[in-house]
């Protein structure tokens, strides 16, 4: 199994896994660093997000989240760095961080909730396929809503025993 350093402690409901993505709070110690990113490159000199000022405290980690194609931002060319990830959002992600491995999606949804004709279909199923998430016991996978602590750290550990 592979070691990483996935997340540091917050205050507040705020997540650091996937380098910050969802934190609604400051760090809880001004004194914590950010974990070592894999494949560490060189943070660009000029900030890809309009949002994202080179002296943000992530920036290393959200420039390398786009550096590897994980996140595209918004259309807007910004990152919205406080705004909570949602469901779905994660499994585009998740998704990515796989390597946007080849798969095809049914041509019915598993979840209820979820259309073949929504943004991240594909991304969201790749996710139930891989049993990384297999949604509610209602049959929805709720993708508008916020991830929660707790089922990141479970797709966070499913994702890494499968790559």
């Amino acid at each position: 199994m592979k070691t990483k350093t996935l997340t540091i402690g917050f205050t507040s409901s705020c997540l650091a896994a996937l380098l910050a993505l969802s934190c609604l709070a400051g760090p809880a110690a001004a004194s914590e660093t950010s974990p070592a990113m894999p494949d560490a490159v060189e943070p660009a000199a000029r900030p890809k997000f309009t949002d994202v000022s080179a002296d943000n405290q992530f920036y290393k980690e959200i420039d390398w989240l786009s550096s590897s194609r994980v996140t595209t931002g918004w259309n807007d060319g910004s990152f919205r760095p406080v705004t909570p990830i949602n469901r779905d959002a994660m499994a585009a992600f998740l998704y990515r961080m796989a390597g946007s491995p080849a798969y095809t999606p049914p041509a019915v949804s598993k979840f209820r909730d979820v259309g073949t004709d929504h943004q991240f279909y594909k991304e969201i199923s790749w996710l139930a396929a891989t049993g990384i998430s297999n949604g509610w016991e209602d049959g929805t996978f709720r993708p508008g809503q916020p991830i929660a602590r707790d089922a990141m750290a479970a797709f966070l550990h499913r994702f890494d025993q499968k790559f």
